[in-house]
């Protein structure tokens, strides 16, 4: 489908990796535009802007193919790694990045059409 609407490859190969079986491989990347996009992905939850914690709680809750994996726990450990990545290049804390923050952004894309 991205590729149909002329998505950049390189835009599509980072969107293929993100999928959250691939922390590891994430964190220990030098690809920045990758780890925004997976951190953003993240820290985003089924309703709004999360903590990465209360995603994690979501990914516990609903999606049992990751949880039953049996390096469940070094993907999570490679999730805070990230945010601690992320956090140490930003001049606000991670934090502050919350739902209430993000409005205006959201309004921006909801008059997309797709």
């Amino acid at each position: 489908m991205l590729q149909e609407v002329g998505i950049d490859e390189n835009a599509i190969k980072i969107i293929e990796d993100k999928a959250f079986g691939n922390s590891v491989g994430v964190k220990d990347s030098t690809d920045w535009h990758l780890k925004l996009l997976y951190y953003a992905d993240l820290r985003t939850l089924p309703f709004g802007v999360g903590t990465l914690d209360e995603r994690l709680a979501d990914v516990r809750g609903r999606m049992p193919k990751y949880t039953s994996r049996p390096d469940f726990e070094d993907l999570v450990s490679a999730c805070r790694d990230i945010e601690k990545q992320i956090q140490e290049n930003l001049d606000i804390p991670v934090l502050k990045i919350i739902d209430e923050n993000t409005k205006f952004v959201q309004n921006i894309l909801n008059t997309f059409q797709i």
